[in-house]
């Protein structure tokens, strides 16, 4: 078989072909293996669909790095996804697309944090939905404590390919941060009594775990960001300025009976300045970016003049639902591994030859008692060393299918340079004679 899709490799060289492949076996040059099938193969490279953890996620190998076997079975009998995968793990399917009488609302639950549980491909998959039953509304439920500002941008193509198919709400309680944006790219923002809008300031973890600032550049480009959500929605880009930036003094000011928002002195006051705009939902709403202040959604539905309405079923509730659950799995395996992964580390550290005692003759070579003491130190500590690999590149492989669960997303890397460091070492040294070398 592997001699089969060698010579299909050579006559297809240079043409990406999508196989058919069935399951199939990957196995890489250091001698990693996934379970899962060949998705496409060209170029000099083979895309690999991976089975594993219940779910599924692709990765890129060079033809020359991995070893594929195929197998007779189908690609099925390889996964846990499918008849034999536990029901709470499947992805949920639509459900049947209902005709209803009268108007109709659908709900998109956009909760947690932004690039982990509220992200572009949730948001995507939940319109692309509703676009086939046809609401009369479509509400966003946001809160949100904020996350990943580079899912932002994602999340504002989404509404604004949806915008014009779509009557789009949002409905905040708590929408903050990276949340604060993505809720002003939509122009009708209703929020519930206690909720708050806006502190959307960009800031990187310090090597303490503590916020820090980052690059004026990359915040200058937030702020481009943020006010360009903020003119998709119709909303005063200078709120959105003002959620980054702690200089910036805003005060709401009539024109012509309407409420304009501009920079310094002004009637009523909306931010002053060394304080980053945070907003209560009655300052949301007298400063005009939100609509109106609603606890239900019977409220929301008199506020948008609709005499009843029905929810509409769809599939962004369960899919929100089973995301959560599938990124609470993650987050619990994913802490398993690198805390297995930790204590790998220091039972290899605490094995490092080097950090024993040794008793040598003259010139500085061991004794036989220390040089077969170095060689069992050397061989427990790469076998420790060789565990904590295991377990390192298993986050990996969850941290590549979750990116949410990397809060440093150079951790992994860090970790295998110093993995890889010490592993050098120690097999340079395995057979040492003595203390001189």
């Amino acid at each position: 078989m592997q001699r089969m899709c060698r010579m299909i490799g050579l006559i297809l060289v240079g043409v990406a072909v999508a196989t058919a492949a069935s399951g199939a076996t990957a196995v890489t040059r250091d001698g990693k293996t996934y379970q899962g099938r060949v998705l496409k193969r060209g170029d000099g490279t083979i895309v690999f669909e991976v089975h594993m953890y219940g779910s599924t996620f692709n990765k890129t190998f060079k033809e020359g790095d991995v070893t594929i076997t195929e197998d007779d079975a189908p690609a099925a009998a390889t996964t846990t996804r499918g008849k034999d995968e536990p029901a709470e793990a499947r992805r949920p399917k639509p459900p049947a697309v209902k005709k209803y009488a009268g108007a109709t609302y659908y709900r998109i639950p956009l909760e947690g944090m932004v690039g982990k549980t509220f992200t572009a491909a949730l948001l995507e998959a939940s319109l692309a939905d509703a676009a086939s039953r046809e609401p009369t509304v479509v509400i966003l439920e946001i809160d949100s404590p904020g996350g990943v500002i580079s899912e932002v941008e994602k999340i504002g193509a989404v509404l604004h390919r949806y915008s014009e198919k779509l009557r789009l709400v949002v409905l905040a309680e708590d929408a903050l941060s990276a949340a604060a944006i993505a809720a002003i790219a939509v122009p009708d923002v209703f929020i519930k009594p206690l909720g708050r809008i806006g502190a959307a300031t960009a800031w990187q973890a310090g090597e303490d775990g503590m916020p820090t600032a980052i690059a004026e550049k990359f915040q200058s480009a937030w702020r481009a960001t943020a006010r360009s959500m903020a003119e998709m929605g119709g909303h005063e880009p200078l709120l959105a300025e003002a959620m980054i930036d702690a200089t910036i003094a805003l005060h709401v000011v009539k024109d012509s009976g309407r409420k304009r928002i501009r920079r310094g002195e002004g009637e009523t006051m909306v931010t002053r300045e060394s304080r980053l705009l945070t907003m209560t939902a009655g300052e949301a709403v007298d400063a005009g970016l939100a609509r109106a202040k609603v606890a239900t959604l019977d409220d929301l539905r008199g506020e948008l003049g609709v005499e009843s309405w029905t929810e509409c079923e769809g599939l962004a509730v369960p899919l929100a639902e089973w995301q959560g659950k599938r990124l609470a799995r993650a987050e619990t395996a994913f802490k398993g591994k690198i805390a297995a992964f930790k204590t790998n580390l220091d039972s290899a550290i605490a094995n490092d030859p080097s950090r024993s005692d040794y008793v040598v003759h003259k010139g500085g070579r061991f004794t036989p008692a220390s040089r077969k003491k170095w060689r069992r130190l050397a061989g427990i500590c790469t076998r420790f060393l060789t565990k904590a690999e295991t377990n390192l590149d298993a986050a990996a492989d969850l941290a590549e299918e979750y990116p949410g669960l990397l809060t440093d997303p150079d951790m992994i890397r860090l970790e295998q340079e110093k993995l890889g460091s010490l592993r050098k070492r120690v097999y340079a040294e395995m057979n040492r004679q003595g203390l001189g070398g």
